[in-house]
């Protein structure tokens, strides 16, 4: 036991050391993260000795594996040495509709959807912080559609009391919508690029959409491929990753109500990459008959269903 205990201290002090030497292969080790900055040297500095104490808790024959490249075991800088998730698809729906407690403050279901975008952003910093891997929201422009309609109402409210024609106020009231979604979603992917979490990098995050087919729901997905297909400032943003989920009778062939917006996704990703095509008949032979968002890496989680028999993951 005393020789491992010396041996340990001897390989942190070793992947320490090339931390404070600023090793070339060390500091790049992971494009996310910007190793010039503090938070990230102090992450890579807790991490070189959570990977040194995850690797002797592996059993020999796995531990040796790995360190003769037979495998690789993934995340040693925060397992198994901390108890920390990896990747998640949080119920974004109940959270938004049914309020919740971050940090010290109790937050409220948010009346309009520039809010609601916020809220997501906060709620990704915190869940970011608990686990390592990705995040992914489960059809975010129906998720968001509810809080867009309250946008619309107040929208309405506004153009009423200047305007005496119903019909201009309606007209009035969809243009100042859909420039207020626009502006939620570019204001979504700023705050995603620009946010460092507990784990030193931007968050992994992936958002799926394309099958509600409201206006509004439609305005949302038009907005994300806007925003994505400008970038920023001129550059491809990275995240969110985007997923265009593609559906028969919904947007798979002409004449189907969301074909216009699968044009522009087809569009968006000639010019940007993102987003990725998801082809929903295929996801749900493959589950249980469900519709499931991927996450980042492209693996699904698989339906589970609760005690009564409900899917819960859908």
């Amino acid at each position: 036991m005393e020789t491992t205990s010396h041996a340990s201290a001897h390989e942190i002090s070793i992947a320490v050391n090339k931390i404070i030497n600023k090793d070339p292969q060390t500091l790049s080790e992971n494009g996310n993260k910007d190793s010039r900055t503090f938070i990230v040297q102090r992450d890579l500095l807790c991490g070189a000795i959570s990977r040194v104490l995850g690797v002797s808790m592996l059993p020999d024959e796995v531990r040796n594996a790995h360190e003769r490249g037979v495998i690789h075991i993934h995340d040693l800088d925060r397992s198994p040495f901390l108890p920390m998730p990896n990747c998640s698809l949080p119920d974004f729906e109940f959270l938004l509709s049914h309020g919740f407690q971050l940090g010290n403050a109790r937050i409220t279901t948010p009346q309009s959807v520039s809010v609601a975008t916020t809220l997501l952003v906060q709620l990704i910093g915190a869940i970011s912080g608990e686990q390592y891997g990705g995040i992914s929201i489960h059809e975010i422009d129906k998720l968001l559609e509810p809080y867009a309609e309250k946008t619309f109402r107040k929208n309405v409210a506004l153009y009423e009391e200047v305007i005496k024609d119903r019909d201009n106020v309606t007209s009035a009231a969809i243009k100042k919508t859909s420039k207020d979604i626009y502006d939620a979603i570019q204001a979504f992917e700023y705050q995603i690029n620009t946010l460092t979490t507990a784990a030193a990098q931007t968050p992994f995050i992936s958002v799926s959409f394309g099958l509600g087919t409201s206006w509004l729901c439609k305005q949302i997905q038009s907005s994300l491929l806007d925003v994505r297909k400008k970038g920023m400032d001129g550059k491809t943003a990275i995240f969110p990753k985007l997923l265009y989920l593609i559906d028969n009778g919904v947007n798979h062939s002409p004449g189907d109500p969301n074909y216009d917006v699968k044009k522009k996704a087809m569009e968006c990703s000639r010019e940007r990459i993102y987003p990725d095509m998801i082809s929903v008949p295929r996801l749900r032979d493959l589950k249980d008959g469900q519709t499931i968002t991927p996450m980042g890496c492209r693996s699904s989680l698989h339906p589970w269903q609760d005690l009564d028999g409900r899917y819960v993951v859908t």
